[in-house]
């Protein structure tokens, strides 16, 4: 399972229980929601870049298209994977190991 399905189906277990349990075949569903993630991030990626610029340096570049792919991976995990939770899980923990490299709401 891909990091972006790992940290999806932690946070539909925890935030969105009813929503999960409802879910016929988690794992397809979770595979797919990662695809449209990674799909989402690669959209956005380079409109949020913007142009190279004459006057930057490689590091200036690899700094911006960095910023870039970060922004586009907050928007596409708000908008796909960390949807409003549930009433009553509101105060729930996430479990505390991380997926290296991948953003969390809470930073």
């Amino acid at each position: 399972m891909s990091d972006y399905a790992t940290i999806a189906r932690r946070y539909w277990q925890t935030y969105l229980p009813s929503r999960y349990a409802s879910l016929s075949d988690p794992e397809t569903f979770f595979r797919n929601l990662a695809d449209q993630v990674t799909q989402e991030i690669a959209d956005l990626t380079p409109m949020l870049a913007g142009d190279d610029s004459p006057d930057e340096t490689y590091q200036e570049k690899v700094g911006r298209l960095n910023a870039a792919r970060s922004q586009a991976t907050e928007r596409a995990m708000a908008e796909l994977v960390y949807l409003p939770p549930e009433p009553g899980t509101e105060d729930q923990e996430m479990p505390t190991d991380r997926v290296p490299g991948v953003t969390y709401l809470d930073g």
